[in-house]
C-alpha cells in the first residue's frame, strides 16, 4: 500500500466510557517484555524493538495499583475526550514540526490516524511525465553501408537515406550485458521505419554475418521491443541495425541483453483460486499478458499442503510459460519468535521443489514481511530495519541457493533516512530480488520512487519489479495542524522516555508541551493510490512506464496488485 496508509500504523483509537462524576484521564505507558498478544480496547501494545514492547493505556482515574514501573500523565479531561494517542522517540523530527498531518478515516465523532507527517514530508504530486532522461546503456554506434545512406547524427539519431545498397548501423556490447540463462535483446526506442535487428558473436563478427533476430517497427512512442531467440550459450558481444530501402530513423534510448523477457505479473491471494478454480487465473493470464503469478501455498505439517493439486497447476503453468512463485510473509516475521514458524515454512517449499519433477516445480519464492505495519515501529525504525536484515539472511540460508528469493518492500524505504541506500547495499549478500509496492496512479511520481531501486538492480545486477495497484484503497481525510501557542487539539507530552502525541476532541490549554492548533481538513483520494476500474489508465500508463524503466538493467518488470479483487 501507499507510504501514507503504511508508513507509521497507529490506528489504535482509544476512546472510552466514562464513569458518572469523573473527570480526569490518566495515560501511563509500562514495559512488556517479549512478543505480545493483540491489545484490549483500553490498551495499545506498541513494539519499539523486536525484544521491547510497551503497553499504553488511558483510563480515568487515579494511577491504578501495580503500576509502579509505569510512567505516567495526569490529563484534565476524561478519556472520553482522547481521540487517539501513540508514543514517539524523544528525538522523533515530528517533534520539532512546525505543522503536522493526521490522515486517516472519520467516523463520526471518531477519528481512527492512520499516518502521521510533517508537511515536508507531504511531497506535492508532480506534473505527469511520460519521458524521462536515459539511464541505460546506449552503445557508441558506426554507420556502415555504401551511398554513406546510413549516418549518426550529432544527438545520437541513427538515420536512413532511401537506396538498394545494404547500410545500416554497427555497435560492440560491453561484457557485461552477456547475461545467464535465455538471453534476450531488449531496446527501447521511437522513429519510423521497420529495421532489421542482428547480433554477432566473435565468429559472427569475422565473418560479418549476424545472426538475424527479426524486425524492429519504431513509430513516434516509445516502445520497448523484445527480440528472440538467442543461444544462451553464446557470447553476443555486438549489435547491428539494417535500414530500410526507404527513408527512416531510429533514436535508441537503451540496448541490452536480458535473461528472459519482461516480467508481467500478479498476485492471487487465495489458495482456492489454484486449488478449485484455475480456470479464472488463466483467465486472468490470458486477459492481461501475464508470465508471472504469485500464489499462497498452506503448509501443514512442516509439508506443502494439496501437493498433488499444486503438481497439477503447475505443469499446467509451465505448459503455458507462466512462472509460479509462492508467497508468503507476516509484519511479526521479523521477531525472532516467529522465525521457527517462519523457516518451516520455508523449508517446506524447499523439500517439495526438491522432489518434484521440473515441470511441476515453483519458480521461487517471495516475502512480503512489512514490519512498520507493527503499531510502535516508529520507536525505533534501526532496530526494524536490522531485525530486517537478519530475517532476510534467515530465509535465504533455509532456502539454499536454488531457490530464487524475492523480496516485496515498500516505494519509501528507497529514500527513508533509517532504510535506503545502506539497507539496499546491505541486501546484496543475501542475492535477492525485488518487488517494490510503488503504489501511485501519477506516471512522474511513479518513476521518481522506482530510480533508487533500479539504480541499485543495475549497479549490482539484481531484477525489480514495479509493482502497481488496481485493487480498491478507501478515500482517507487529512487533517491539518499548526503550532500553538499553549493550546490546542493536538498535543506532544513528555511521557517517561517517550513523548505522547495525543489528540484531543476540543482545544485543550495548559499542559506542559507542546501543542498544535486544528487548521483544515481535506480529502486524500485513493485514486492517487490505486487504478481500481480503471483498467484501460493502468495499461496506458504501463505503456508509458516500460521504456523509461526498461532503460535500467536491473529492470525485470511489472506486477499487478488487486488483480484477484477487481470486478470480473
Amino acid at each position: 500500500m501507499l507510504r501514507q496508509l503504511r508508513l507509521h500504523a497507529l490506528p489504535v483509537m482509544l476512546a472510552l466510557v466514562v464513569p458518572f462524576g469523573v473527570r480526569s484521564a490518566v495515560l501511563s505507558v509500562c514495559p512488556l517484555k517479549g512478543a505480545t498478544d493483540e491489545p484490549n480496547r483500553r490498551t495499545q501494545l506498541l513494539a519499539e524493538s523486536p525484544m521491547q514492547n510497551w503497553a499504553l493505556n488511558l483510563h480515568d482515574g487515579a494511577q491504578q495499583p501495580g503500576e509502579t514501573a509505569c510512567a505516567s500523565l495526569q490529563l484534565p479531561v476524561d478519556a472520553s475526550a482522547v481521540q487517539w494517542s501513540t508514543l514517539l522517540a524523544s528525538d522523533d523530527p515530528l517533534l520539532t514540526a512546525h505543522t503536522l498531518t493526521l490522515q486517516g478515516t472519520a467516523r463520526g465523532a471518531a477519528f481512527d490516524v492512520s499516518e502521521v507527517f510533517t508537511s515536508g514530508d507531504e511531497p506535492p504530486e508532480p506534473a505527469d511525465s511520460s519521458s524521462a532522461p536515459s539511464t541505460g546503456p546506449v552503445p557508441a554506434w558506426q554507420a556502415f553501408g555504401r551511398e554513406e545512406r546510413a549516418r549518426v547524427q550529432s544527438d545520437g539519431r541513427l538515420v536512413c537515406a532511401a537506396g538498394q545498397a545494404p547500410a545500416g548501423f554497427f555497435a560492440r556490447l560491453p561484457p557485461a550485458s552477456s547475461p545467464g540463462g535465455q538471453p534476450v535483446l531488449q531496446v527501447v526506442a521511437r522513429g519510423r521505419g521497420q529495421f532489421q535487428i542482428g547480433m554477432s558473436d566473435p565468429d559472427r563478427l569475422a565473418r560479418e554475418s549476424p545472426l538475424a533476430l527479426g524486425t524492429l517497427s519504431a513509430n513516434k512512442d516509445w516502445r520497448v521491443h523484445e527480440l528472440t531467440p538467442l543461444a544462451p550459450q553464446a557470447e553476443w558481444t555486438a549489435v547491428s541495425i539494417a535500414c530500410p530501402n526507404v527513408e527512416a530513423e531510429l533514436e535508441v534510448r537503451s540496448l541490452a541483453l536480458h535473461a528472459g523477457r519482461q516480467q508481467r505479473a500478479a498476485w492471487m491471494w487465495s489458495p482456492a483460486l489454484w486449488q478449485s478454480s484455475p480456470d479464472q487465473i488463466w483467465t486472468w493470464v490470458t486477459a492481461h499478458r501475464l508470465n508471472t503469478v504469485m500464489i499462497t501455498v498452506p503448509v501443514q505439517q512442516e509439508r506443502v499442503a494439496n501437493a498433488d493439486v499444486l503438481q497439477r497447476f503447475l505443469i499446467e503453468a509451465t505448459r503455458r510459460n507462466v512462472a509460479v512463485w509462492a508467497v508468503a510473509g507476516d509484519p511479526r516475521d521479523v521477531l525472532p519468535s516467529s522465525h521457527v514458524a517462519l523457516r518451516a515454512r520455508l523449508a517446506a517449499y524447499r523439500d517439495y521443489n526438491q522432489t518434484a519433477a521440473a515441470s511441476a516445480r515453483l519458480a521461487g519464492v517471495q516475502l512480503d514481511i512489512e514490519p512498520y505495519l507493527l503499531p510502535g515501529y516508529r520507536l525505533n525504525p534501526r532496530a526494524w530495519r536490522d531485525a530486517y536484515l537478519g530475517t532476510v539472511q534467515a530465509a535465504r540460508e533455509e532456502l539454499g541457493a536454488a531457490i530464487p528469493l524475492d523480496m516485496v518492500v515498500p516505494v519509501w524505504w528507497g529514500t527513508d533516512r533509517h532504510w535506503g541506500p545502506g539497507w539496499l547495499d546491505a541486501l546484496v549478500s543475501s542475492g535477492v530480488s525485488l518487488t517494490v509496492m510503488n503504489y501511485r496512479t501519477n506516471e512522474a511520481a511513479l518513476i521518481k520512487g522506482a530510480a533508487p531501486f533500479l539504480d541499485w538492480g543495475t549497479r549490482y545486477r539484481r531484477p525489480v519489479t514495479m509493482a502497481l495497484e488496481l485493487g480498491p484503497i478507501p478515500d482517507e481525510t487529512r487533517r491539518a495542524f499548526a503550532r500553538g501557542q499553549g493550546q490546542g487539539e493536538l498535543w506532544a507530552l513528555a511521557l517517561g522516555q517517550h513523548t505522547a502525541l495525543i489528540l484531543f476532541n476540543r482545544p485543550v490549554e495548559g499542559l506542559k508541551g507542546s501543542a498544535w492548533q486544528y487548521r483544515n481538513s481535506r480529502n486524500f483520494s485513493g485514486t492517487h493510490v490505486t487504478f481500481e476500474r480503471k483498467p484501460a489508465q493502468l495499461q496506458q500508463s504501463v505503456e508509458h512506464l516500460l521504456p523509461t524503466w526498461a532503460a535500467w538493467e536491473g529492470f525485470r518488470g511489472i506486477a499487478i496488485h488487486g488483480l484477484d479483487v477487481t470486478p470480473k
